[in-house]
């Protein structure tokens, strides 16, 4: 059952990188005040960047499946702010890659919301994201993301990662 749920999950993420990268013509909903979303503010895919670095390593992992912390910047249509994390329930699979589900919280200027994400990273540190949001602004909403890392001066192993995202229109 376990293998189904990560093939599953694979596929899901396979076809959300290809949306990621596709040109869209998806229209998404902003929110100022209390509309979750529903006003017609932006008229474009609503994105974030982030730069991020692992914080923490957590072993031996504990009882909820925690095995790591992050914490970076965070841009777009948040404003300037910051993104922190968990991640649980790492599960390396045979080629290579390593699929877990992560929580996310960006805190911008604009806007603040929290994506529990199902990741899958690859051995060369990209990976793909698919999420929705749990709390905040554009609550319920799905999201896409994929990300990219590499070797810097920051973090407990000293590599960060670049990630974007997009907030999917209903």
């Amino acid at each position: 059952m376990k293998k189904i749920k990560h093939f599953t999950f694979a596929v899901v993420a396979l076809i959300a990188v290809a949306l990621l990268f596709q040109p869209s013509s998806t229209l998404a909903h902003g929110q100022k005040g209390g509309d979750n979303g529903t006003s017609d503010q932006h008229h474009r895919a609503i994105k974030v960047n982030w730069t991020k670095h692992v914080t923490e390593f957590v072993t031996p992992v504990g009882p909820t499946g925690l095995f790591g912390t992050i914490a970076g910047i965070a841009s777009g249509d948040i404003g300037e702010g910051n993104v922190t994390g968990e991640a649980f329930n790492a599960a390396p699979q045979a080629d290579g890659s390593l699929v877990f589900d992560a929580v996310y919280h960006f805190y911008g200027t604009e806007h603040s919301f929290t994506v529990h994400w199902d990741i899958v990273q690859q051995p060369d540190a990209s990976g793909a994201m698919v999420g929705v949001i749990t709390d905040g602004w554009m609550k319920g909403r799905n999201v896409v993301a994929s990300y990219t890392g590499y070797p810097c001066t920051q973090g407990v192993n000293h590599f960060c990662f670049d990630g974007s995202l997009e907030i999917l229109r209903d």
